[in-house]
């Protein structure tokens, strides 16, 4: 059976557990598949990002599946998994910086955000009551 195929048959099992589900194969040969190719789809680019961490688990669920219907030997994936990437930290401003920011007593202040101190407008910050 070529990836296609299987790929094609996998993908038509997880739309009937009502989940959508795409992808593309080639015409190799599944039991071709080794875990060196496996390795060098995974690290394209030679980098951990969260993307190796969704096709990763794409490629466990597809081999696990074809592993149960013995259109595969052995499943080609490390069982060493990377440590996963820090997420991205949001930055909070600060009082001082929002107090900046938004209240400038410069009336020629061309920000979206300037606030000019005899306007209507109010920050809340979560520490008094409204």
């Amino acid at each position: 059976m070529t990836i296609k195929e299987a790929v094609i048959k996998y993908i038509e099992y997880r739309h009937s557990l009502g989940e959508k589900f795409k992808s593309a194969g080639d015409t190799t040969d599944i039991s071709s598949i080794n875990m060196e190719s496996v390795n060098s789809f995974l690290y394209k680019g030679n980098k951990v990002t969260a993307m190796w961490f969704a096709r990763h688990t794409s490629l466990k669920g597809f081999f696990q599946w074809a592993f149960q219907r013995s259109l595969i030997e052995t499943i080609p994936l490390t069982l060493d998994m990377p440590k996963r990437p820090a997420g991205l930290v949001p930055y909070i401003y600060s009082r001082d910086e929002l107090s900046f920011g938004l209240y400038q007593e410069n009336s020629e202040c061309n920000h979206s955000l300037c606030i000019s101190d005899n306007a209507d407008y109010h920050v809340y910050d979560g520490t008094s009551h409204l």
